[in-house]
């Protein structure tokens, strides 16, 4: 329980993070990831970060009006939800390798 209690407060740092710059999303990567048992579960916590961050992004555009133009630019919506993805998997994945609290497989 505390483990959930303490991913769902980086996911919330990592928003406020990334509200200011897109290194946000790396950080927050790497500390989901430093704290997963095993490299499945980085991988997934990476994931549901990166769809976190996106979903706060879209429903800020749509509160501020501009959904529907963001998404008629048709590369941009899918370059940015890539980037977003890649960023926060492959940070956590790196650094699920030197963490402390991963299983070692033997």
């Amino acid at each position: 329980m505390k483990r959930l209690i303490f991913v769902i407060g980086v996911f919330i740092v990592a928003l406020a993070l990334s509200a200011f710059h897109w290194v946000g999303i790396i950080i927050g990567g790497l500390i989901v990831g430093y704290f997963s048992k095993n490299l499945k579960e980085a991988v997934a916590a990476g994931l549901a970060l990166s769809l976190f961050i996106f979903g706060a992004f879209l429903a800020y555009l749509a509160y501020m009006g501009m959904l529907e133009k963001f998404l008629t630019l048709s590369p941009l919506p899918y370059i940015s939800i890539l980037l977003c993805m890649a960023l926060a998997v492959i940070s956590a994945t790196i650094t699920n390798f030197f963490s402390p609290f991963a299983v070692k497989q033997s």
